[in-house]
């Protein structure tokens, strides 16, 4: 955990362009952290009777309320798939992903206007889970000359769990696919 903060602080030094910026950058991303870390943690200290910490709608609805989703998701924000429970580590990794895309949206993205949505879709096979970030309605979407932090936190949380993240910015919005193995995810 340790670890994954250091990361954290170094590369949000290395995109702010004020002291207050870093300081915001770094709050929100810890705080994604820390809400995961609440939901898994019965997990992580055997207290959860030999089950999972919590379900991924569960992850993603705790790290969409402060952009307007939570228990009362908005019109703006809406998430479809079926019940799947999320392995004590693998929770922070997603987390991280989708705090970033949020984060993101929010400042450039579908988020950042009155009628811009977020759809989170996720389904699973036999081998592996598609989770899929998809904007609409916000600003017209070109993909960008370089790859900025957001986009290696989001590659490299994918990574971690033996996934990949590959991105796609048509005209109406961004939109991101995580292939996770299913072993990695509910382990």
């Amino acid at each position: 955990m340790f670890a994954i903060v250091s990361g954290l602080v170094s590369f949000s030094a290395r995109g702010a362009t004020t002291p207050q910026t870093m300081r915001d950058t770094l709050i929100g991303r810890i705080g994604a952290l820390a809400r995961a870390h609440d939901l898994v943690r019965p997990a992580i200290a055997g207290e959860g009777g030999g089950l999972p910490g919590t379900t991924l709608e569960a992850l993603l609805r705790a790290l969409l309320q402060p952009f307007g989703g939570g228990d009362g998701m908005s019109e703006r924000l809406c998430l479809h798939g079926p019940e799947l429970q999320l392995g004590p580590t693998t929770a922070p990794a997603i987390a991280l992903a989708m705090h970033e895309l949020a984060t993101n949206a929010a400042k450039y993205g579908a988020l950042s206007r009155d009628r811009g949505t977020v759809a989170i879709d996720w389904e699973s096979g036999e081998a592996s889970l598609r989770l899929r970030w998809r904007e609409q309605g916000g600003p017209a979407v070109a993909e960008p000359a370089r790859r900025g932090f957001g986009h290696r936190l989001v590659t490299q949380s994918a990574a971690q769990l033996g996934g990949r993240a590959s991105f796609h910015w048509p005209e109406e919005g961004l939109t991101v696919e995580l292939l996770l193995p299913l072993d990695r995810v509910v382990v």
